[in-house]
């Protein structure tokens, strides 16, 4: 496939020769063709004059699909445009373009094409087109009515950026992925300047604000036909990264500087809410996207009744490990029930009806599946040492639990003791026993 002026040229590649197969014409009114983008059966193919123009492959010969969309018709100080994507079945095109100025605009644009509307999403404010309104899903980027922090916390994450390269799912039209970069410093002003008075405020570039942010991030998002743009979720990418690839559920690809990197140039990563999925079906892939959908604005009876289809315990068991990390209690007590993990649900229930910190409920969940690491983190990151010494002697991890109790946890350092020497006893170590008893205060009566 090349892009040859006003012509578009299909090629059928014969071993390392190509022969023209068709020729697509492009007309005065809509320019120079500037880049191609094919998923499915459909081609896209971005002009200079800011138009998008689609094909359908899937017969002999390509036929046009849907009129042409002129972009300098709905968006403001249009330059040009630096990409095109269209998704699995031409629903949608995403676009990104750059002003009258050449600055690239930080909204990702999507041609809704059965109502022939454009959408978008603003990475300078973490917002979509939509009103801020009751009707705004609670886990969109833009709202700050989520279930709890985790909706701030993406907004805080994503604002501050512009996109430089998205991609569609290759089966799933309503799934997409962008990488997006922190603003330089020399072009905040202008994105400043189109937020236009009343918007919230940048977060400080890295260096100024409380906590570094990443320079890029590939932020996942659906486009559904009534909520708009929702983010699904977001990740930081290593210095040594180039530029997004490719999407296909449940992996996203990277391409690595060739300069930094002696192994494999491409980089996969895993979807949050997919992992386990590499080795399933259509189906059972459906279901998992169609749960996270739910998830994300928010319908939990939906997102619950779109997965009881799911037989897998390995699928069920991937998603309560994910749910230690979204710290979502209420999916995990559905996936270890699935999982026939009965008292794992019973310590999830209980921690949910506990009124506990997020972070403290999710070091339960991650107990109970044997992620002890997770486990760790959690109960470190939220200052909870009494439960972190708790976590240390059940594990056998006692140098650990020493270490914890006397420097964090001393109200339970005489407990501690005694519960060492009570576990020395009972191997036999009996030397060792004697003093833990003597510190613990016990050793009048407990001593052996």
């Amino acid at each position: 496939m090349q892009v040859s002026q006003k012509q578009v040229k299909i090629k059928e590649l014969l071993l390392f020769q190509g022969t023209i197969k068709q020729s697509l014409t492009l007309s005065d009114n809509e320019g120079f063709g500037l880049s191609l983008d094919i998923n499915s059966s459909f081609l896209v193919c971005a002009t200079l004059n800011g138009c998008l123009k689609m094909w359908d492959l899937s017969r002999r010969e390509a036929k046009s699909h849907a009129h042409p969309k002129y972009l300098s018709e709905h968006i403001t100080n249009f330059g040009e445009v630096i990409s095109a994507r269209v998704n699995s079945n031409a629903t949608k095109v995403g676009v990104l373009v750059a002003h009258s100025n050449l600055i690239p605009d930080p909204k990702l644009y999507i041609w809704d094409v059965e109502n022939d509307v454009i959408l978008y999403f603003n990475f300078s404010s973490g917002k979509n087109d939509q009103d801020d309104s009751c009707s705004v899903p609670p886990n969109s980027a833009r709202s700050d009515r989520g279930h709890d922090s985790k909706a701030a916390l993406l907004k805080a994450d994503i604002s501050g950026r512009v996109a430089v390269t998205h991609a569609w799912d290759k089966e799933e039209p309503r799934l997409m992925v962008v990488e997006a970069r922190l603003v330089p410093g020399t072009e905040r002003a202008d994105i400043r300047h189109q937020l236009g008075p009343g918007s919230p405020s940048l977060p400080p570039p890295p260096g100024q604000g409380q906590q570094t942010q990443a320079n890029t991030i590939v932020v996942s998002l659906f486009v559904l036909e009534d909520q708009g743009v929702i983010v699904h979720d977001s990740s930081p990418v290593q210095d040594d990264i180039v530029k997004l690839l490719a999407l296909n559920v449940p992996h996203y690809y990277l391409l690595k500087n060739p300069n930094e990197s002696l192994e494999d140039l491409v980089e996969r990563k895993m979807l949050r809410d997919f992992a386990g999925l590499e080795m399933t079906d259509r189906k059972t892939k459906d279901a998992i996207v169609n749960f996270s959908i739910y998830l994300s604005i928010g319908n939990m009876d939906e997102a619950f009744k779109s997965i009881k289809s799911i037989k897998s315990e390995h699928v069920w068991e991937n998603m309560a490990r994910m749910c230690v990390v979204t710290k979502r209690l209420d999916v995990a007590a559905i996936c270890l029930g699935n999982m026939g993990h009965a008292a794992g649900a019973r310590a999830v229930r209980k921690a949910i009806k506990s009124k506990e910190e997020p972070n403290v409920q999710a070091a339960i969940l991650a107990v109970h599946l044997n992620m002890l690491e997770e486990a760790e983190k959690l109960l470190m990151g939220c200052g909870r040492y009494d439960m972190l010494n708790r976590l240390y002697q059940d594990s056998g991890q006692w140098n650990k639990a020493l270490d914890v109790c006397e420097s964090k946890d001393r109200i339970h350092l005489r407990n501690t003791y005694y519960n060492y020497a009570k576990h020395l006893e009972a191997m036999g170590d009996l030397r060792t026993a004697v003093p833990m008893y003597e510190r613990s205060g016990t050793h009048k009566f407990e001593v052996p």
